[in-house]
């Protein structure tokens, strides 16, 4: 819808230009500023449906922008312009309620029209959802306490679905959401890739427990909704069936009503929701009306799902290997210390360091930066691959990697870095059409419960031990001593 008011912050008149052509020829009305003062101003003065901001301005901070304009207009959606170093507080920014963050310098105009796009989508679904909780609360007098049971349902099925932030929590919501609501006998949910963690997934739900045949009927239903070209392998989805642990008789083998609607994200199907009626008639406009709603909630909640796992998974991942971070490694070592020393259990540490003769170093000096990156990659997939399931791997800087090995004795960690040790010794890697062979240094330390180790000291610990196997010449182990306190 062309007329939708748009305030753009940023300091840089350049990209303040740049962005008002853009969203000019798309018809928004734009109003450009370049400090937060005057941003502050333009919001007193009027309402905007979209605030684009830089995080950084010459006065204050984007986030300042941010938190007024939602306390001015609760439905206004802001956009976060951010610097790759500002990626951070970009995330915190999603936290307290922006919609998205788009990463300068911005080339792609594209990604600026479809963000805009999106957030006015969402705005105006959270308008129809806004009206419908109207209409259902001026229900007819003879229908006024039973409305009120439901507004008070609705209100604890919003929170429970904001609340969840994984796909199957928030599935499990709906199903069951829907059997009490809508009066329903069965209800399901088949939800796409890649809005379910490990791919599809199929929840069922019933009043009573399912039978197979009646299992099968909601599963054949859900899955013929979706288009021919959208239809996931049987095989291929992760089924949960609520009723399981219910009582009482097994459901009927013949539905005869179903009801279906599409989960949509940006117009675009992420799923198929149901119910399922013994009953011939339908169950009545209230009752779809609230089935509708819920596939609505569903939805937006989904997207939030996705969107916040897509932002812990930036904040916690390397941009080069896609491996964790540093600063995760830490915390994820921090919480597995506790609970070794909880259960007195046993932990190891392995440091490895590329040696210099085929570093990193020499193949940016040699071939450029962007094959280092490729260097750096496979690196990461072959310790991925030599590594065990449990075990946590991370790069820790430059070509340092950490390995965090839960359960493990001061032994088996030792049998462990060997092992990767000689096998990426022996190992070829073609890297931009060179062929590459390299050694490393490996330290490892243990942590013993009851000592006051911390993941610092442990960490530093096996970092002694790694410098001291490069001077013993590289390629090979080395173990911390034992006699050396590891937080010194």
């Amino acid at each position: 819808m062309a007329g939708e008011r748009v305030l753009i912050t940023d300091d840089e008149a350049g990209v303040r230009r740049f962005l008002q052509r853009v969203l000019q020829r798309q018809g928004y009305d734009i109003v450009a500023v370049g400090d937060g003062a005057s941003a502050l101003a333009a919001l007193e003065a009027s309402q905007f449906d979209v605030c684009l901001t830089d995080l950084r301005l010459p006065d204050m901070s984007g986030i300042d922008v941010l938190e007024r304009a939602k306390q001015l207009y609760p439905d206004t959606e802001v956009i976060i312009l951010t610097g790759h170093g500002d990626l951070g507080t970009a995330i915190e920014a999603l936290r307290l309620g922006a919609y998205d963050y788009l990463q300068k310098p911005i080339v792609d105009l594209e990604i600026i029209r479809i963000s805009i796009s999106r957030a006015l989508e969402r705005q105006r679904m959270a308008r129809r959802n806004k009206q419908l909780l109207h209409d259902l609360a001026q229900a007819n007098q003879e229908l006024e306490a039973r409305r009120r049971k439901q507004l008070q349902y609705i209100n604890y099925v919003g929170e429970a679905l904001s609340a969840a932030l994984h796909a199957e929590d928030i599935a499990q919501v709906f199903v069951q959401a829907t059997l009490e609501m809508v009066g329903c006998e069965g209800a399901g949910l088949l939800l796409l890739a890649p809005y379910y963690n490990s791919g599809h997934a199929l929840i069922l739900g019933g009043r009573n427990k399912l039978s197979a045949g009646a299992r099968d009927a909601l599963v054949d239903t859900l899955h013929n909704t979706l288009a021919e070209h959208l239809r996931p392998p049987r095989e291929s989805f992760d089924m949960l069936d609520l009723s399981e642990n219910e009582g009482g008789p097994t459901s009927q083998d013949s539905w005869e009503y179903f009801q279906t609607a599409l989960l949509l994200a940006h117009d675009q199907p992420i799923g198929v929701a149901m119910l399922a009626s013994t009953a011939e008639e339908s169950p009545g406009e209230e009752a779809l009306g609230l089935f509708h709603f819920l596939v609505t909630q569903t939805s937006i909640a989904l997207e939030n799902a996705r969107l916040f796992a897509r932002a812990n998974e930036l904040a916690t991942r390397d941009g080069v290997t896609g491996l964790y971070n540093h600063r995760h490694f830490f915390e994820l070592l921090d919480a597995e210390i506790s609970r070794a020393e909880r259960h007195d259990q046993e932990l190891a540490v392995i440091m490895l360091d590329i040696d210099r003769q085929g570093g990193l170093k020499m193949v940016n000096n040699a071939y450029g930066h962007l094959v280092g990156d490729e260097f750096l990659q496979k690196i990461g997939e072959f310790l991925l691959q030599n590594v065990r399931r449990a075990d946590v791997l991370a790069r820790y800087g430059g070509d340092e990697f950490v390995v965090l090995a839960p359960q493990t004795l001061p032994l088996q960690a030792q049998v462990l870095a060997e092992r990767i040790c000689t096998r990426l010794a022996n190992q070829e890697f073609i890297v931009a059409g060179h062929e590459m062979h390299v050694t490393a240094s490996l330290g490892v330390a243990a942590f013993v419960a009851g000592q006051n180790e911390d993941g610092i000291g442990l960490v530093r610990a096996a970092d002694r031990a790694l410098y001291a196997a490069k001077e013993s010449g590289g390629n090979r182990v080395c173990m911390a001593e034992a006699d050396v306190p590891a937080t010194l």
